[in-house]
Order: structure tokens, then C-alpha cells, then sequence
């Protein structure tokens, strides 16, 4: 992976490795007053999952993906309540832009790419797709809030001593947090795989499996037209869609509802990839036939 590519992966780096002298100064002094077994309790945790998340970074897979996305932006609520909590200084302005910085970061297109690169075998390379504008606008946000929140509220209500609210929380929240975090996981498991033979389009939203299209039969890949008829693979996903024309149609299996498996032939389609541009230039590098339209 070149070092341009890799600006995003570092920049993340930069900027959690910063979260000890911002965030974690800020949250010292919010757990000054409340009770020992909660200062340290809570301040084990914060320290830990700090820890986990930078060995996430260092290490960047598909697996590891979700968890940071789940964490750093989790890390904000954390910013803004001890500031909200302690004087707000320059000190605690700092430590929210650092807090912010970092959750942005951790959600742009190259930094996805980064992570599932990460898990590639050989001569590939992943592209990630869009996500359907349908879940931007209340099922993500609200799976990583049921996360987040069933993951951290059970064992923070024990560490404050609320026996029974606590064990009821944590009983219920953490089979929550497991379910959210594996949708969301989903969700990062969606991508366009260039291969030495051609691309392979991986999503689970589109197709009941990844279909892998030789080069030799793609006559066209380009932005779509206004006007297009190919066979929307978008999953609803919004900006520019890059279609792909072939020579003779390809039978595969949508996904649907329905538990029978009907082939679909298709002599072209569309696709959403977060940065069609790269995509584009991917499929030039691969010699495959790349039009402006």
C-alpha cells in the first residue's frame, strides 16, 4: 500500500495517541469526586479500552474496523461530559476538537479502505461501497448508540453500586451491544475487489453472494448515466454510481426476501463505491476498458 494511502491510517494514529494528554486528563479530574470503586473502576476501563483501540489501529483489518468505528466516536460523548463536568478550559476546548478530529477521521473512505486492505490476500485491492442513505439516516446512528449504550451502561451503574438496575442492564444491554456491533459489521463488509482476473463485487445488500466479473467480458466501466436502464445494485446508496456493461449477461442471485434462489441475467448494473474516482483509476491500472461517458 502506498504511503498517500496511508495518510488516514497515521493521521488516526496521531490523533488517538493524543487522547491521553486531552481526553484523559479531562476525565481524571471529572472522577475526582465520585465514590473509589468508581474512579478506579471507570478510569480501568477508559485506560483499557484507549489501549485495545490503539492496538486496533496498528493492526488493521476488516475485524478491527467496526471496533474503532464504535470506539473513537464513543469517545466524544466521553470528552464532552467530563468537560461538562469539570471547568471548561483551553485545555478542555482542545481535548473536544482532538475528540472530534479523531471520530471524523475514523469515518472517512480511506481510512475504511486502510482497514480492509488490511485482511487482502495477494495482488487485490478493496474499494468500499456507499451505505444506503436509507440506514445513514436512523439505523446506523441508532445501532451505535444501542451498542455503545449496552455495552458501557450496565457495568458503569455496577461500578456506581446500583446492584439491581445494574445486573439488569448488563444482563439485557450486552446481548444488544453483540447484536448492533454485528450489524454494524455487516455494513464494513461491503466492497468492490479488484483481482488479477477482474473485479469481484462483495455485497451482502445486493447479492446472496460475491460474483467475481472477468475482464475480458467488461466492455464498459464508467460513471452512469442520467437516463440509465442497467440494474440498480446501489442498495439505495446516494452520490455518483459507476456502471459496468458486459458482453454477454451474467446470471446471479439477488438478494430478496424470498428463501428460493432465482438467477438474474445481467449484461449490466450499477454500483456505488465511496471514491469512484480511485475505483476508476483502479480499473485503468487492471487494463480494464474505462469510459467518461
Amino acid at each position: 500500500m502506498s504511503n498517500l494511502r496511508l495518510w488516514p491510517l497515521r493521521l488516526s494514529w496521531i490523533l488517538w495517541i493524543l487522547v491521553p494528554f486531552t481526553t484523559g486528563t479531562l476525565v481524571d479530574d471529572a472522577l475526582a469526586r465520585p465514590v473509589w470503586s468508581f474512579r478506579i473502576g471507570a478510569n480501568a476501563a477508559f485506560w483499557t479500552l484507549w489501549a485495545i483501540t490503539l492496538l486496533a489501529m496498528l493492526v488493521p483489518r476488516v475485524e478491527t474496523l467496526t471496533f474503532v468505528r464504535v470506539v473513537v466516536p464513543a469517545n466524544v460523548l466521553v470528552t464532552l461530559w467530563a468537560a461538562a463536568v469539570t471547568e471548561v478550559d483551553t485545555g478542555a476546548i482542545i481535548a473536544i476538537v482532538v475528540a472530534l478530529a479523531a471520530a471524523v477521521t475514523m469515518l472517512i473512505a480511506p481510512l475504511g479502505e486502510a482497514f480492509v486492505n488490511g485482511s487482502s490476500y495477494g495482488d487485490e485491492r478493496r474499494l468500499p461501497l456507499r451505505p444506503p442513505i436509507a440506514t445513514l439516516a436512523g439505523p446506523i446512528p441508532l445501532a451505535w448508540t444501542l451498542c455503545v449504550g449496552g455495552a458501557a451502561s450496565g457495568p458503569l451503574l455496577l461500578l456506581a453500586h446500583v446492584w439491581i438496575a445494574g445486573a439488569i442492564t448488563t444482563a439485557v444491554g450486552l446481548p444488544i451491544a453483540v447484536l448492533t456491533a454485528r450489524a454494524l459489521h455487516q455494513l464494513s463488509r461491503r466492497w468492490v475487489v479488484f483481482v488479477p482476473a477482474g473485479f469481484v463485487l462483495h455485497d451482502h445488500l445486493a447479492l446472496r453472494e460475491p460474483v467475481l466479473f472477468p475482464r475480458v467480458d467488461v466492455i464498459a466501466l464508467g460513471p452512469a448515466a442520467a437516463d440509465t436502464r442497467a440494474h440498480d445494485l446501489t442498495a439505495g446508496a446516494a452520490g455518483l454510481a459507476l456502471q459496468v456493461d458486459f458482453a454477454t449477461p451474467f446470471n446471479v442471485a439477488l438478494t430478496t426476501r424470498e428463501e428460493a434462489v432465482d438467477l438474474t441475467p445481467l449484461t449490466q448494473f450499477l454500483f456505488s463505491p465511496s471514491r469512484p474516482g480511485e475505483v476508476l483509476a483502479e480499473a485503468e491500472r487492471r487494463r480494464l476498458r474505462v469510459t467518461r461517458r
